[in-house]
Formats: structure tokens, sequence, C-alpha cells
């Protein structure tokens, strides 16, 4: 019985073939989706920070994990970490073996230097030892995904960007980058697009301008800052296609692989985040969840299902038949959502922005986002209420418009804040 996690700390799933994206290239994720059940409608319990342009991954255990690494190890599973950044020293005495893998993040770094290259290949590496097969194991692989600054290969790094301009509009823009002057015009026409597109983006993270880009209102910067991430996500995904492939040849009975995320990302000024409401929407918070068992009946299918990153924490742990405290009163097994057996839904998911940020409950129905109390104790001023299915981006507040709902989401928001104030009492 083995298992293998590919998590990804931020991934939008606007950028991915199998979530409804017709012009990235995403083959590898969009074939493992038909070999496998995939979550529509999966939402980030607590997000990493995305505001922060130096943010690096936040992928080392946490609570929830690191209590499950315990639980396992306890039971006699085999447990494999690999990690793009250093993890907290806790985890080593809970893991069988624990790789941090460190590379370039440079647009001219060859491929095999790029970070996630290097986590796939250390990744295989352990897949490929003798005693891998022979005891129960799991294999996680914790990436930042696409990290900030996004500063892809050279070689891929101008893949989409006719998506969005005609060549006149593009090197306009490149020339405004760059703030090339005449000489510099004249010496870069021997310099191919993505090299100049390179050279620009690693100039503007230098300069330290990167943030203000990344979150411009400006049409034509939107549009660029969407063509470079695009051109990471199919990266990742060519990368990531190695390790489907070793996977593909593996022949164990009995395994099951999960891809999901810690955080999608907000590209772009969000009107509501203008306007005062915490980051905690939808193109946030939504991430991938592709759930791959062999001998699976039902492969290629959706579910619409409300699901949260805990439940994958209760699926490993319902895998591996280990008993373990929830990371949530409310987290589920997803494998009879995966073997398409009939379980009750769950209906909602609570979030936490953290210190500073605010909270956020979705439901079928609804986002309901509070902000944080700006005076001691005093409860949140600002609430913020999006409909479900139909306003997808969260864009207009209808908190007015539904007052008892906006009401009984504040009351289990508060409810959920009290559990865990409850749950690190204990833990203290």
């Amino acid at each position: 019985m083995h298992a293998v996690v590919v998590e990804f700390d931020h991934l939008s799933v606007d950028f991915l073939g199998c979530y409804g994206n017709s012009w990235i290239e995403t083959p590898y994720l969009d074939r493992l989706a038909s070999r496998a059940v995939t979550f529509d409608n999966c939402f980030a319990a607590v997000p990493p920070p995305s505001s922060d342009p130096n943010y690096r991954s936040a992928t080392g255990p946490d609570h929830d994990r690191l209590e499950l690494i315990s639980a396992l190890g306890e039971a006699g599973v085999r447990v494999s970490l690999c990690s793009e950044d250093d993890a907290d020293d806790s985890i080593l005495g809970h893991s069988d073996r624990s790789i941090h893998v460190k590379g370039s993040d440079a647009p001219e770094a060859p491929a095999a230097e790029r970070p996630f290259r290097k986590l796939i290949d250390a990744a295989i590496a352990l897949l490929d030892e003798p005693s891998a097969s022979s005891t129960p194991s799991l294999l996680w692989v914790a990436s930042r995904g696409v990290p900030s600054p996004w500063l892809p290969p050279a070689e891929v790094a101008g893949a989409y960007w006719d998506e969005f301009f005609d060549e006149r509009e593009f090197n306009l823009l490149l020339s405004s980058l760059t703030e090339e002057n005449d000489k510099d015009r004249a010496s870069s026409r021997s310099r191919t697009t993505d090299d100049r597109l390179a050279s620009g983006l690693a100039e503007l993270s230098t300069a330290g301008l990167f943030h203000r880009f990344q979150t411009s209102a400006s049409r034509e910067l939107t549009n660029l800052n969407r063509a470079v991430y695009a051109a990471y996500v199919s990266a990742i995904d060519a990368w990531l296609g190695l390790l489907l492939d070793r996977l593909d040849v593996e022949h164990t009975a009995d395994w099951l692989l999960i891809v999901t995320g810690r955080a999608g990302d907000l590209l772009g000024t969000h009107p509501a985040i203008a306007d005062g409401c915490p980051p905690l929407l939808d193109p946030h918070l939504r991430v991938p969840l592709l759930i791959h068992r062999s001998g699976a009946e039902h492969w290629g299918t959706r579910r619409r299902r409300l699901a949260g990153t805990p439940d994958v924490f209760a699926t490993l742990a319902d895998w591996f038949e280990i008993d373990m405290q929830p990371p949530t009163e409310d987290s589920i097994s997803l494998l009879p959502a995966v073997a398409g057996s009939h379980h009750a839904p769950r209906r909602e998911c609570v979030f936490s922005g953290g210190a500073g940020v605010g909270w956020s409950v979705r439901t079928p129905e609804f986002r309901c986002v509070i902000g944080e109390a700006r005076h001691g104790g005093d409860p949140p001023e600002e609430t913020w209420l999006f409909l479900k299915p139909d306003d997808v981006a969260d864009m207009l507040n209808v908190a007015d418009q539904y007052p008892d709902v906006t009401s009984s989401l504040r009351d289990r928001i508060e409810e959920q804040f009290n559990q865990i104030s409850r749950r690190s009492a204990r833990d203290e």
C-alpha cells in the first residue's frame, strides 16, 4: 500500500486545461485528470501568503501534516519528504527520509537546475530505491508551485504573449519594461523575443519592482502577468510529467496519487480587495485536487461537491487505515467519493487568513468574508457576501441583500475560531 502526494504552494486552477483553460498547454495534468477523480470545488483551509513578493515555500510541516506523519510512522509506514525549501527541524524525527533541494530561479538557468525539476528528480530517485516497494510508504512532494516573482525559464518565457498582444504592442511593452534607450533597441534586434522578455522580468525583480508589476491595474501589465504565469505553469506541467511517467510504469497493485495545492493566485487587482476585502476569495482559495487510485473504476470523473485541503489528511489516514485526530471536526476522507460511493458531502469550508487578515466561509451557495477586528476585541466591521456559483470571481457584494445568511455565516466563522482556540489550548 503506497501513496504519493504532490502539493503546490501556489497554482491557479484557472491556468489548467483539466479545469477548463483552453489556451495553456498542460498535457500531463490533463492526462492525469482523464485517469483520476477531479474535484472542481476544493478550497485551501489556510493559504500561504501571496502578497509578499519574496515569499518562499511554507510547505514545512504545519501542525496537521506533522500529526499525520507521526501517526503513519507509528503504524509502520515509510514516510519520505521532498521539499524545495528547508523544512522545520521538528519533521526530521518523524520521517524516514527528508530531502530539501535548492536550485536557481534565474530565467537563464538550465532546466536541470530549476528547483521544481530538481525536486522531481529527487522524488523519482526515492521511488527507485529498492526498499520503496517492500513496505507501505508515503512520498510527499512539497513544491512552491509558481513562485513569486514569476520568472519562468527563458526558453518558455514568451510562450503565450501572442494570446494577448500583437508583435508591435509586445515590443513596445518590452521596451518600457527594460527602459531601453535608442542604443539598447539597436543592440536588442539580434536578441530573441524570449530573451528580451526574460531580461525585462529579471530586471524588474532585481529592482524590487516586481510586486508593483504583479498587482498592476494596467491592462497591458495584467495581460503580461497572465502570459508569464502561464509559461511557468506549462514548465511545471512538463516537469511533473516526468514523475507521472515514472508512476505509469509502477506495477504496485495498491497505490494512491494526490495532486493538490495550498493556494491559487489573484492575477491583477481584484475590485473587492481594492475596496478593503481580505484576499480570501475563490480565485485565491480554490485549488486543484486530483486523486488517482489504482484499480478504480471511476477514472475521468468529476466531483462538484465541496472539498477542503484538510480532507487530504483524512483521506491519507483512511488509505493507510490509521486512527488520528482530524485537522478539523468536519474534515472527511474523500476515498468514498473517489470510489463513487454515496456519503454526506461537506457543507462548508472555513478559512483563516492569519493574523491581521480575516476569515472566510464557503458553502455551495455563498462565500462570506469578514475583515479583522480594528480595535482590540471589537467584532470585525466589514462583511462581504458573494453569490455562488454564479459569481465565479467574487465580484459583487450582496451582504445587504441576504442579511440572515450573512449573520448565520458570521456565527459559523466565530464557532470555527473558538474551535481552533480550544485545540490550540489543548496542544499547549
